[in-house]
């Protein structure tokens, strides 16, 4: 959004634009200069509008898809607002000083991915319900969890808890090396979150920086907070799990 609106803005400096936008540099050069690229590919006669477009966009408080941020991240951040700042996060403009204390309290999120019904590739993993997500990183772990413990002679374990043993018939294809397996698994007490957290390990790997912080962003914030440390202690997994293996 910001880079479609410095494109926008350079638009009016004519013949100069392209060597302005050279000199900026990091993500927000690149964002300025892939628009303004988009815009010169638009028919002349459509580049207002979509520069109009643009610029309307900016003057929003809220990041891309903002609605699919999970509702306990949003509000954490309204108790720490003003009521007229409050106001401007829910209709998603208002006067300046309010627009300013909006963006500020909303300035940690990323923009997330419009929604999707399915998991096929890593860019889909935070563009699905906080629910079905949730149960698919819980059954990822289950199959963490049957395959470590199978290996230290958890059998027990597996045949008392019904996902374990459905985990476990599943099979091993494609889970990475026993030595990572177990090492994904070590440390899980907890039983309400031992599944959730051996699956966020497990998919780690597979996404960017950003996709993990849109995966936490559409957990709820609690659970995301415990999350948190092992989404990013197990993003260099050397020994990963197979994708085909995850879906």
């Amino acid at each position: 959004m910001i880079g479609e609106a410095v494109a926008t803005a350079a638009h009016r400096l004519g013949s100069v634009r392209d060597a302005v936008l050279a000199r900026l540099g990091g993500p927000l050069g690149e964002a300025a200069r892939a628009a303004a690229a988009a815009l010169a590919r638009v028919a002349p006669d459509a580049q207002k509008l979509q520069r109009a477009r643009w610029m309307a966009a900016s003057r929003l408080v809220w990041p891309e898809n903002f609605r699919a941020i999970h509702p306990t991240w949003i509000e954490a951040v309204l108790g720490e607002l003003p009521a007229r700042a409050r106001t401007a996060v829910a209709n998603g403009s208002g006067d300046p000083i309010e627009i300013w204390l909006a963006r500020r309290a909303l300035a940690g999120f990323v923009a997330m991915p419009a929604a999707r019904d399915a998991i096929r590739t890593p860019v889909d993993v935070p563009a699905v319900p906080a629910d079905p997500l949730r149960a698919w990183l819980e059954q990822i772990g289950a199959d963490q969890l049957a395959s470590a413990l199978a290996r230290i002679g958890g059998e027990d374990v597996i045949a008392a808890d019904p996902r374990l043993a459905a985990a476990r018939a599943r099979g091993t294809a494609g889970l990475g090396p026993p030595r990572a397996v177990v090492h994904r698994c070590s440390g899980l007490v907890d039983e309400d979150t031992r599944l959730v957290r051996a699956g966020i390990r497990t998919v780690a790997p597979h996404l960017d920086a950003r996709g993990r912080r849109q995966v936490l962003q559409r957990l709820p914030r609690a659970l995301a907070l415990e999350l948190r440390g092992d989404l990013h202690a197990f993003a260099a997994d050397p020994q990963p799990a197979s994708w085909a293996a995850l879906i």
